[in-house]
């Protein structure tokens, strides 16, 4: 558990800033609706009479979370990594087995070592995590507010603080998911190329095309299943395990972890435990209100039932793997590849409750929910070691 006796500030920086930028989204989601929406033949695209107070709104919430990622020291679990090996080796400057990156970061490491600033890479890694991160946000939620809550809160932006070249993956994924929503395969495998040139996890994103094809009418009654599903699999996860190490070895892949610190570590069970009743409950809150919703294109003209199909489906995939977590080494990372959709699917699945009581209830419901998320997840178990929160100025 993190030392609550630390200095104050440094236990709510992330709170005051969640919560801030929270509210200043509040005043972009004023200019979301009233967008005109221009008919340019198989598709709709918004005009852009919005989009210098938008660019405005967003472009100083992003400096906030850039400045507060770059100015960091010693935050974040393999900042010293980076630091002591990763970087030193991308540049040449030590000579050991291990420790590679990937060829894009290996060019961002480039122009770090160039200008003489290891600070200087993670500056760059953050403008490159929360530009596309935003950019999907802005394109894609009808609720900024919320969207920007569940960044903070849903634990990302800490993880992101750690796990820098996945983040990056991530987020180009996020951002490309408007591609699948406008069947465009040529854009969307452009930019899912660039992620795995950034992290090889990005390879996952690559049968993601595919979900537009799904479209899962009959949920309902895959929840009861996923619900009694759920205690059969965490008592059995250790028979799953001995599966899965076959299979990695015969695929000679990932085999490395199992048996590993990664691997049925208390905490990380706890961890793995929390998500899949956070994944239930939020495929229970699709099912209860996924009604006819009033808007039919999301900010950037895309059909919204579109694009919120796909964002069940990459949920339902969140919640199977989080159901196989147990069994998984190193599922508490792999689970940041898939939650991440939440910030777009949850503000979206408010939008679409007509009842303004239950729209209310809902939403504090959920608010609630990712604050205690986060609570228990970078406070309690100091998950990512991103507090206390100290800056290169106090060093």
């Amino acid at each position: 558990m993190y030392d609550l006796d630390e200095p104050r500030g440094l236990v709510m920086i992330y709170i005051v800033v969640g919560l801030v930028t929270s509210a200043i989204a509040l005043v972009a989601n004023q200019f979301i609706g009233k967008t005109v929406i221009i008919d340019q033949g198989d598709r709709l695209v918004r005009s852009y009479s919005a989009k210098p107070v938008q660019i405005l709104l967003f472009a100083f919430i992003s400096a906030i979370y850039i400045v507060l990622a770059g100015i960091r020291y010693q935050v974040g679990t393999d900042y010293t990594t980076y630091l002591k090996f990763q970087i030193p080796k991308a540049l040449g400057l030590v000579h050991r087995s291990g420790y590679n990156v990937e060829f894009l970061y290996q060019k961002l490491i480039e122009i770090g070592g160039y200008f003489g600033s290891y600070q200087l890479i993670f500056l760059l890694t953050h403008i490159l995590i929360i530009v596309f991160c935003f950019m999907y946000i802005w394109t894609r939620s009808t609720n900024y507010a919320l969207s920007l809550y569940i960044f903070m809160f849903s634990t990302f932006f800490n993880f992101s603080l750690n796990g820098m070249r996945q983040a990056i993956a991530t987020t180009i994924f996020l951002f490309a998911t408007q591609y699948i929503v406008q069947r465009a395969p040529l854009k969307y495998f452009f930019w899912i190329f660039i992620a795995i040139l950034f992290h090889k996890s990005g390879v996952l994103y690559l049968l993601f095309y595919f979900l537009r094809f799904v479209r899962l009418k009959y949920l309902r009654f895959y929840f009861l299943p996923l619900l009694v599903a759920a205690p059969v699999v965490i008592v059995n996860s250790d028979w799953i395990n001995s599966i899965l190490y076959w299979l990695s070895l015969k695929l000679g892949f990932y085999s490395r972890f199992f048996g590993s610190t990664y691997d049925g570590n208390n905490l990380f069970n706890s961890f793995n435990l929390i998500w899949i009743m956070v994944n239930l409950f939020l495929l229970f809150l699709i099912i209860f209100f996924n009604q006819r919703s009033y808007w039919t294109h999301t900010p950037n003209g895309d059909n919204f039932d579109n694009s919120f199909n796909l964002d069940i489906n990459i949920q339902v995939i969140a919640t199977l793997f989080s159901l196989l977590s147990f069994a998984i080494p190193g599922s508490f990372r792999v689970i940041y590849l898939f939650i991440p959709i939440q910030m777009t699917l949850v503000p979206n699945l408010v939008t679409k409750i007509r009842e303004r009581e239950m729209r209310l209830v809902v939403t504090c419901g959920i608010l609630f929910m990712y604050a205690l998320l986060f609570f228990i997840i970078i406070i309690v178990w100091h998950y990512n070691v991103t507090l206390p929160y100290q800056t290169i100025f106090s060093h």
